[in-house]
């Protein structure tokens, strides 16, 4: 694969994650996850930040649970004591949103 090619599919990922984090702000944060969705289907890797915004968005749009399904098939030997995990963040957005819902949803 020659250079332009990876940088042109580097600016496809950058300009996808840009638009469904646009849609997500007017509201609709359902095609955002079809964005993602789409994006994990073409095998594009996420970066720590950008798993994280994925995971909130199937939390708001699906729930915790299937959020939290998502990422134990993404890391599933995420180690929740190491901090300086690759996946940290993501991991972090779901124990706040846990901690914070724990009366509100059922998991």
């Amino acid at each position: 694969m020659s250079l332009k090619s990876k940088l042109h599919i580097a600016d496809k990922k950058i300009n996808c994650i840009f638009v469904s984090i646009l849609i997500d702000r007017y509201g609709r944060p359902e095609i955002s996850v079809q964005i993602f969705e789409w994006m994990e289907k073409k095998k594009m890797k996420f970066t720590p930040s950008q798993l994280a915004t994925f995971v909130d968005f199937i939390d708001r749009v699906h729930s915790i649970r299937a959020a939290l399904n998502y990422f134990e098939s993404v890391d599933p030997d995420f180690d929740n004591m190491d901090y300086k995990a690759k996946n940290w963040p993501a991991y972090d957005f779901l124990a706040r949103s846990m901690s914070k819902n724990w009366n509100k949803r059922p998991w």
